[in-house]
This record gives C-alpha cells, sequence and structure tokens, in this order.
C-alpha cells in the first residue's frame, strides 16, 4: 500500500479515538496485533493487508472514497433507516447513541436550519411524543404491527418511550444550539393531527383535546425560552448554567432541514431523508458547505431571542395564530364526527 495513503487512514483514524486512548492499544486491540507490529504500520515501515484495511474501514467508518477518489464528487454517509427493521426504540436509540456523548463534551456546539420543529422539544410533553411515534410507526416506517392500530395517548409501550425520550430531551438540552425557523415551523404537526382527526385515526376525541393542548403548551414554552436564550424543562426556570439557544427568523429559506454539530471529535451534518430518517456524514466538503449555508442564512434572518428582540413578541404571535387556524379546523371536524 502507498505510504501516504496509509498515513492518510491513520490520519482519519486519530480525529476518531478518544485524547485519554492511545492510538497504538486501540489498534493492537482491534487488530490483534502485539505493539511492534502496530507502530511499524504507524511509521508506514509495514503495509496494512487488506484484511486490516477493511477491519479498519468498518470500525471506524473511513471515507473511503475520500481517501482513493479524492477528486471526485462524492462523498460517504449513514443512512437512520438502512437498516430494517425500523422501529421507533431503535430509532430513539439510535439518536441516544450520537446525543449522548455530545452532551457530556463542553466544547460541542450545534447550528440548526429548519423549517420543521425539532423533534426534542416534542419529547418536553407525553401527549406529542406518542403523536409522533404513532404518525412515525403508521404512517413513516409503516410497520404492520400498527397498521390497525388508531392514535391513543394509552398505549403500553408509553413508560419505555418516554423513558428515552425525556433522557433525550435532557441530552439536547444540555447542548448551546444556534437555530434559524420560519413561521411555519409547527404546520407539519398541526396538517398531521387534523389527518388524523379528519380520517378518524383515533381512539378517543379526548385525545385529540389533549393533543391540542400540548401543543398550545408547547408554543408557550418555546416563547418563554426564547425569551430567556436558555433552554429548560416545562414548568421550570432558567439560570445561567442552561446552555445558550440563539433562536432565529429567516422568512425566505427554502426547505431546509440539517444539523451541523461540531465537537471535540470532529464535525457532522444531519439532515432529514423522509423524515425522522435522516442520514448524516462527516466530509469535510459537506460540513464546508453547509457553514457556509448556514452564514449565508443567518445574515438574512432576525433574532426573535431575548428580552431586548422586537422580533420576539411579533414571531410568537404568527405561531400562536398558526396554532390557532388549525385547531379551528381540527375541533370543527371532531365536532362533525
Amino acid at each position: 500500500m502507498n505510504t501516504s495513503l496509509q498515513q492518510a487512514i491513520f490520519d482519519h483514524i486519530r480525529r476518531q479515538v478518544p485524547p485519554e486512548q492511545k492510538l497504538a492499544d486501540v489498534l493492537s486491540g482491534l487488530l490483534h496485533l502485539q505493539k511492534g507490529a502496530v507502530y511499524k504500520r504507524l511509521s508506514g515501515a509495514t503495509p496494512l493487508t487488506l484484511e486490516e484495511l477493511a477491519i479498519l474501514a468498518e470500525h471506524f467508518t473511513l471515507p473511503v472514497h475520500e481517501l482513493f477518489y479524492p477528486d471526485k464528487p462524492m462523498f460517504m454517509a449513514e443512512f437512520s433507516a438502512a437498516a430494517a427493521p425500523v422501529s421507533v426504540m431503535e430509532y430513539l436509540r439510535l439518536l441516544e447513541a450520537d446525543l449522548s456523548p455530545l452532551a457530556g463534551d463542553p466544547s460541542a456546539r450545534v447550528w440548526h436550519v429548519t423549517v420543521g420543529l425539532p423533534d426534542f422539544y416534542y419529547y418536553y410533553f407525553e401527549e406529542l411524543t406518542l403523536f409522533q411515534v404513532f404518525t412515525w410507526e403508521r404512517m413513516v416506517w409503516r410497520n404492520p404491527a400498527w397498521q390497525h392500530r388508531r392514535f391513543s395517548l394509552d398505549v403500553p409501550e408509553k413508560k419505555e418511550i418516554m423513558t428515552l425520550a425525556t433522557r433525550l430531551a435532557h441530552f439536547f438540552s444540555r447542548l448551546p444550539v444556534v437555530e434559524i425557523w420560519n413561521e411555519y415551523v409547527l404546520d407539519n404537526l398541526f396538517q398531521q393531527i387534523l389527518y388524523v382527526a379528519q380520517s378518524r385515526l383515533y381512539e378517543e376525541k379526548e385525545d385529540i383535546r389533549r393533543l391540542m393542548a400540548a401543543a398550545a403548551r408547547l408554543v408557550d414554552h418555546l416563547e418563554q425560552m426564547a425569551f430567556h436564550n436558555r433552554r429548560f424543562v416545562p414548568e421550570g426556570s432558567p439560570s445561567d448554567n442552561d446552555p445558550a439557544w440563539s433562536l432565529y427568523f429567516n422568512e425566505t429559506m427554502k426547505n431546509n432541514i440539517f444539523f451541523l454539530v461540531e465537537s471535540s471529535r470532529g464535525a457532522a451534518v444531519y439532515a432529514t431523508l423522509d423524515n425522522p430518517n435522516f442520514f448524516k456524514t462527516t466530509d469535510a466538503g459537506v460540513v464546508e458547505h453547509i457553514r457556509g449555508v448556514f452564514e449565508r442564512l443567518i445574515a438574512q434572518a432576525v433574532p426573535v431571542g431575548g428580552a431586548d428582540s422586537r422580533y420576539h413578541h411579533a414571531y410568537f404571535e404568527k405561531l400562536k395564530n398558526r396554532l390557532s387556524f388549525f385547531e379551528e379546523q381540527v375541533m370543527r371536524v371532531m365536532e362533525g364526527g
């Protein structure tokens, strides 16, 4: 193997090994080699075998396209729905695996651009979490076990789901985040509730009423958090120890939904593909492109957070007006059914 290529491979691996671990120790255990043999490979004196390269590529998700085809416009990504079957617990555990290390990393930063509210905010409320689960299982993943089920707030999986969802909300709340929204950020939720009401895909009308009430509480809580530039649990209060949260409004942006996450382990871009499914890439070119997109969008945005923001009240009035508009439609459907 070309020496420079082998060094490029080890450079990628070094960026993934935690600072408290030694690269030679990690490789020794992974490749079942003595330390001396590992150091010869690190120095380039001994080339990696094809079997060793395959082990490293799989374990560290090496960007093979970047290493072998550096001049081609390609990048590698992970797709959350690639491993079938998909279930809500598998999906939530996948999120937890990515989020939990970030929550304990003081260098972690998140930038988010979206036309739909991040699911993590729904996890603050049991009703909204269970509704999201219903739409994913029945409508997105089309899980056969859910095709004859109707939306209900009394489901046998509730405790298990809420335990994990609450943990995810906690992890996400510990990250400093800059977000850019538009005024239709909740429309997808409202449209889904209206569809379920119109299609009679619910067990009890009271569950839909409770769902709309939870949506109203969510809007109120988002407004409070934006006012303080901090994220905290509903009915809680902000403190200086809470991570900063900066919210911006951009009324001209297209249908962008992506996260840019930076931490001591590097940078990654997450983008939705058949929501809630997403793809993730650490490709340097994609990361740099998304940084540019974010900078362009934020230059055209206005801050809606903080007590001094003159846009704060106006923005959340827009959200409340959207809520009232859809609530009227949902209640009209319920009264006619």
